[in-house]
């Protein structure tokens, strides 16, 4: 499966450069007997429309069917991550700058795993969140999880 994903981000990536998307995941799953190609899909600066969400399965089911890739019957679902969407990449992250996120690390830091704090720098390695008033720097590899949090 994980080559027919890498696949996949292949042949679609560049509609999404063209149109100005992020491609945010791509996850196949079986329901039910049958394959369900799921496709997460956002702007930059977050807010995509379901309008776009359908344009853009029409444009990746038309590059699905020409590159005949998926031999079976599947069901393409593109959608937005949604607000509580988790936090993964340096992008992700940078989109996030200056509101409150939630992270919980693999290994401690200064004696805790978890932190919630305003995001004020990220950086390729590391980000940087305001705690009540100090700043703690979280390498980017020892988080495990990680949200916005909405209030």
């Amino acid at each position: 499966m994980e080559y027919l994903v890498e696949r996949i981000k292949e042949l679609v990536s560049p509609l999404f450069t063209e149109r100005n998307y992020d491609l945010v995941e791509i996850a196949i799953k079986r329901e039910k007997g049958r394959m369900i190609l799921r496709i997460l899909a956002d702007r930059p600066l977050g807010g995509i429309t379901l309008d776009e969400c359908a344009l853009l399965n029409q444009a990746i089911s038309q590059i699905l069917d020409e590159a005949d890739l998926i031999q079976e019957n599947f069901s393409l679902e593109v959608s937005s991550p949604g607000l509580d969407r988790p936090l993964r990449t340096e992008k992700d992250f940078q989109r996030k700058i200056e509101r409150d996120i939630r992270v919980f690390v693999s290994e401690p830091i200064h004696q805790k795993t978890e932190w919630q704090g305003k995001l004020i720098k990220v950086t390729p390695e590391e980000i940087t969140l305001a705690v009540n008033s100090i700043e703690v720097i979280i390498p980017l590899n020892k988080i495990n999880k990680a949200r916005e949090v909405i209030e």
